[in-house]
C-alpha cells in the first residue's frame, strides 16, 4: 500500500478495501496528530478522546460515555 497512519491515503485504502464510505466511518483515537487530522481530510469522521480537562478543546470528548452520546446525536460533551 505504501502508506501508514496518519496519511491520508491510509485512511483511503482501509475504506477501499473493506468497501464503505470514507464518511460512513468514525474514527476514535486519542491523538489529534495521528487520529484525527489524517482520517478527517480522507473524509472520514473522527473525534478525539481527551481525559485531561486543561487539554480538552470543544470538540473532543472526556470518555467513552461521551461517545455513545455523540453517537446517539444527543451531543454529549461536557
Amino acid at each position: 500500500m505504501g502508506a501508514v497512519k496518519p496519511e491520508r491515503r491510509f485512511f483511503g485504502f482501509v475504506c477501499e478495501r473493506l468497501g464503505i464510505k470514507p464518511a460512513a466511518v468514525m474514527m476514535v483515537g486519542d491523538s489529534a496528530t495521528s487520529d484525527i487530522h489524517g482520517p478527517r481530510a480522507a473524509g472520514l469522521q473522527a473525534i478525539r478522546i481527551c481525559r485531561d480537562d486543561s487539554l480538552r478543546q470543544s470538540e473532543d470528548i472526556a470518555n467513552l460515555e461521551e461517545l455513545i452520546s455523540a453517537f446517539a446525536g444527543d451531543g454529549g460533551r461536557s
